[in-house]
């Protein structure tokens, strides 16, 4: 089952997708009945559009379990999924959206069964470090030493080095270490030491460790 709606777009676009199941959430009746109405307007004579489920409330465990079943996907209007729902989502697999304007439910409905949907990116700042002194190692090269000034730094996270503001190395980490130890994770006001894939670092750069995820809406 594809768990993003770009992985369904894909889909529509080979072909591949037979229908689109949908369970609608909304705030106030009025605006359940006016986006399901919309949706019964769009022209999809190849994949059929299908509401499985709508009503009124926040997002429940037992809409992702029902859209799990039909194979669909939740859009909310002005509903979120609560926390059991978030979990069981992430758990089940199943696309969980929500939404505070009609026309982007409408939009991406469109997008899906048409293969055009693209999600958009965003940057997401973890955390800034300054480098406070080198180490070099025969066996992994140059170790930064650094101090996490504000937010934190994880291994998964992308790193910008900054030299008096212009960009010197943007890419992923080596390694991360605490005490000669990798670890997942430095939180902000500890040391630890960074290795990158490259040597062009000096002490006083700036690192900012940072995730592109997929914009939410909401």
């Amino acid at each position: 089952m594809a768990v993003s709606l770009e992985a369904l777009s894909s889909q529509a676009e080979e072909g591949s997708l037979r229908e689109l199941n949908l369970i609608i959430k909304a705030d106030v009746n009025g605006s359940l009945e006016a986006i399901k109405s919309s949706i019964e307007k769009i022209e999809s004579q190849d994949i059929p559009i299908k509401i499985i489920h709508s009503s009124t409330g926040n997002i429940t465990e037992n809409d992702v379990m029902l859209a799990k079943a039909s194979k669909g996907i939740v859009f909310g209007f002005n509903s979120e999924a609560n926390t059991e729902a978030k979990k069981c989502a992430e758990a089940e697999k199943v696309i969980v959206k929500s939404y505070s304007i009609i026309y982007e439910i409408l939009d991406n409905i469109e997008r899906v069964i048409k293969g055009l949907y693209k999600p958009e990116f965003e940057e997401i700042e973890f955390g800034q470090l300054e480098i406070r002194q080198l180490f070099k190692f025969s066996k992994v090269g140059v170790i930064a030493g650094c101090h996490v000034s504000t937010g934190k730094i994880d291994r998964n996270c992308s790193i910008r080095v900054l030299r008096n503001g212009n960009e010197e190395y943007n890419g992923e980490l080596t390694s991360l270490k605490r005490f000669k130890e990798d670890v997942k994770e430095v939180a902000q006001g500890f040391e630890c030491g960074v290795v990158l894939p490259t040597n062009n670092i000096k002490e006083g750069d700036l690192i900012v460790a940072y995730k592109v995820q997929e914009k939410k809406v909401i």
